[in-house]
């Protein structure tokens, strides 16, 4: 496993492990560029509950509680698996929107 990216939090309602975020495992978000037909995707793969200390120890009103790997298709060379730390599957949305994803939910779940 990477050393997870730490997803910074924009906010949202926060439903800690009552909410089974696996729904969202093999959804992906995709990347399209029209001029040279590439299509770059991101795959969750994996999402596990895992909080980190600081959510721990505050009871959940601050830190981390999900794990995500991701597989990212423009990765060649190395591992392609990412692990992100968040705390609300929006986080992961804002997350790459602002690299030019867009959300793709999978027909599978």
């Amino acid at each position: 496993m990477s050393n997870p990216i730490n997803l910074p939090s924009f906010g949202g309602m926060h439903f800690g492990s009552t909410l089974d975020l696996k729904i969202f495992e093999n959804c992906f978000f995709e990347e399209m560029h029209y001029e040279t037909n590439i299509i770059n995707k991101i795959i969750i793969t994996k999402i596990d509950y895992k909080p980190d200390e600081i959510y721990v120890k505050n009871n959940g009103t601050v830190g981390n509680c999900w794990l995500a790997d991701v597989m990212d298709s423009r990765i060649e060379n190395d591992d392609p698996i990412q692990t992100l730390y968040f705390r609300n599957f929006g986080d992961v949305i804002v997350y790459f929107e602002k690299e030019g994803f867009k959300f793709v939910s999978s027909t599978n779940n």
